[in-house]
């Protein structure tokens, strides 16, 4: 067995194996999150990515053809291949990242031949590269009102800084790998690479005036996405995707699988009080229109026809890939100015569980993986109940 609980070290799980004659083993930790395994199935999970790390350094370790000639094409190429167990989406990303920082550093250039000097100028060249952003919607750009086309626009410190951190996990990459002659890492001394300041944005709980308001003016299928973000804090993306098949009767909750969160585990999406009707409305609908999205709309064909009221017989409902432009369009419809995001309907969700609850409680509510993050959501809440509290009469003193 390659994954064994330790009686010694108060039950801690670890993983020992042997991969082309060379021994490997450890403690089973998350290593997104650093939480060490709880069960024998999240061991045997840790236990497949660590044997995926080690398979991918051997692999970079076979191609050094010679002393001093690591390059940079080979530092992103391997911190790509590391990659194991990551999503598509995110694969993708680090490539598109990849390719850029090979055309400004080049990828013959040996690694260890970049100074801080050519990272900074990389800092400063992606911070300040322009983007071209295309407004008019899905509409096809011949047939666009005159207000549409291409605006142009600076890279925000987010999207640089996803940039920045593909090519310090590069540098890292280079340090890890051994010289085969001498034993020295390829790269040293790693420069380094400072991320750009982000402003932190505050959590903006939905205000129910406005949420009502928007409501009245939304498609049934927006209202159906916005019912799972507010009673069971779903992420925009997520309650677009959820099926049937999440649905955990026995624990009355949302379950979504290791492979599609960012913690690599299971989670449960629980609701507050009246949750439990919504979900099991939002399946029978499903059952009868004969889908598995909880979540869908008749399609371009028929959506203003549905709206009107014909219900035409040949409608094929459909899965939702986005609701930001009818989201957008409630804001005009209910003459709200500076409208809320959609993800500030789960903010309130998170501040509802926060005025209750501890803030563990709430952090494994709101599936935070960074207690830091759930912070910010408690202090706004408390805010919330210290103004409540001013309005309760003062106590009666004592005779």
């Amino acid at each position: 067995m390659t994954v064994f609980q330790n009686r010694q070290r108060n039950g801690e799980w670890r993983y020992d194996f042997r991969l082309n004659g060379v021994r490997h083993h450890g403690p089973c930790v998350d290593p997104v999150t650093g939480r060490p395994a709880r069960s024998e199935k999240e061991a045997r999970e840790h236990e497949a990515l660590a044997r995926g790390r080690a398979r991918a350094g051997q692999t970079a370790s076979r191609s050094i053809s010679r002393p001093g000639s690591f390059t940079f094409g080979q530092a992103v190429a391997l911190h790509i291949k590391s990659q194991v167990g990551s999503s598509a989406q995110h694969v993708a990303n680090l490539k598109l990242y990849g390719r850029e920082l090979l055309v400004f550093f080049g990828a013959d250039t040996p690694v260890a031949g970049i100074g801080q000097e050519r990272v900074d100028a990389y800092r400063v060249h992606a911070s300040e590269a322009p983007v071209q952003v295309w407004r008019g919607g899905p509409r096809k750009r011949d047939k666009a009102p005159g207000k549409a086309g291409k605006i142009e626009r600076k890279r925000s410190p987010a999207s640089v800084n996803h940039r920045l951190n593909c090519l310090r996990a590069a540098f890292t990459q280079a340090h890890r790998i051994k010289d085969p002659v001498s034993g020295q890492p390829m790269l040293p001394f790693p420069p380094e690479v400072k991320p750009v300041p982000a402003p932190k944005r505050r959590p903006a709980p939905m205000p129910d005036a406005e949420l009502f308001a928007r409501l009245a003016k939304a498609p049934p299928w927006v209202i159906d996405a916005l019912d799972l973000a507010r009673y069971f804090g779903l992420r925009r993306a997520e309650a677009l995707s959820v099926t049937l098949a999440h649905i955990d009767r026995e624990e009355r909750a949302l379950r979504f699988s290791g492979s599609t969160t960012k913690s690599r585990r299971d989670e449960f999406a629980r609701p507050v009080p009246g949750g439990w009707e919504v979900l099991n409305r939002l399946a029978r609908q499903a059952r009868a229109r004969g889908v598995q999205h909880l979540v869908t709309w008749p399609g371009r064909a028929h959506w203003r026809a549905w709206l009107d009221g014909k219900k035409p017989k040949d409608v094929e409902w459909v899965p939702l890939a986005s609701i930001r432009r009818s989201w957008g369009t409630t804001a005009k419809a209910a003459g709200v100015a500076r409208g809320h995001r959609v993800h500030d309907v789960r903010a309130r969700y998170i501040t509802e569980v926060a005025k209750v609850a501890s803030s563990a409680t709430t952090q494994e509510a709101a599936r935070h993986q960074d207690p830091a993050t759930t912070a910010r959501y408690t202090a706004i809440a408390g805010a919330e109940v210290a103004r409540a509290l001013e309005a309760v009469p003062r106590p009666k003193k004592r005779a």
